[in-house]
């Protein structure tokens, strides 16, 4: 968490609503908690994501989920669900990245 700005009031609702939440911290281990700890409990929420597809890998997924106005390209109907669900899983199963 960087330094604010003077005559920026800070976020406290969103902070709260973070850690008390989503992470599920109770009362006294959010407000016993540093910045840094904070900051640090929060980026398992950005973890995990894996690589950016290769150029085959992206072309692939455009040919298997093309463009919604490109179903006759493709020779099905469209459902873009399937792609954002076919990304997640695979986020999920690349795993946690390990800082070197």
């Amino acid at each position: 968490m960087g330094a604010k700005e003077a005559g920026q009031p800070f976020h406290w609702d969103e902070v709260m609503a973070l850690g008390l939440g989503l992470l599920r911290l109770s009362p006294q281990s959010f407000w016993a908690m540093t910045p840094r700890e904070l900051e640090r409990a929060l980026s398992v929420l950005s973890q995990g994501k894996g690589p950016s597809p290769g150029r085959n890998e992206l072309a692939a997924l455009m040919r298997e989920f093309p463009d919604a106005g490109t179903e006759h390209l493709a020779g099905e109907q469209v459902r873009p669900s399937r792609l954002a669900h076919s990304i997640l899983r695979q986020a999920q199963n690349s795993g946690p990245r390990t800082s070197g």
